[in-house]
């Protein structure tokens, strides 16, 4: 992904198109390695771009919307949490590429309440390496961002 970005950034470049103002890399840590995930985070903040890391995969933001969870946990119990919220809320299962997905936090979710529950979570790991800082995730500040132009 970042090589990719670094593609696009310099083929913007070269062909005298406007520069991006920012760029970000949007990725979970899944199961890569160690090594995988703090060389990615430490190239990517080298490079100048941003970083939107879920340790340990992007539902947690979706499940900060609705509750805070600082627990270590894997990416079964977030699909998991996410079906009892969904179940409570009377939406049925959750399903990982809703087209929907979006509209479902607006109208259930709370996202002032997810931004500041994952500014605490960063909070709660600082100093630690991005693959040791579990449950995290930078998504908040890519929406940040992005909400500065809604």
């Amino acid at each position: 992904m970042i090589d990719a970005a670094i593609v696009h950034v310099e083929q913007r470049e070269e062909s005298n198109q406007q520069n991006f103002d920012q760029v970000w890399i949007v990725f979970d840590r899944d199961s890569f390695t160690k090594n995988q995930v703090n060389t990615a985070n430490t190239r990517i903040m080298e490079l100048g771009f941003h970083s939107a890391f879920s340790n340990e995969a992007f539902e947690l933001w979706y499940i900060l919307h609705f509750e805070y969870l600082d627990a270590k946990i894997n990416r079964k119990s977030y699909i998991k949490n996410l079906n009892r919220i969904f179940k409570k809320l009377d939406l049925g299962k959750y399903a990982k590429n809703s087209e929907n997905m979006y509209d479902i936090l607006q109208e259930y979710g709370n996202e002032q309440n997810a931004i500041s529950y994952a500014n605490k979570l960063l909070n709660l790991h600082e100093g630690k390496t991005a693959f040791n800082s579990q449950p995290s995730t930078k998504v908040h500040l890519l929406i940040t961002e992005l909400n500065k132009y809604m």
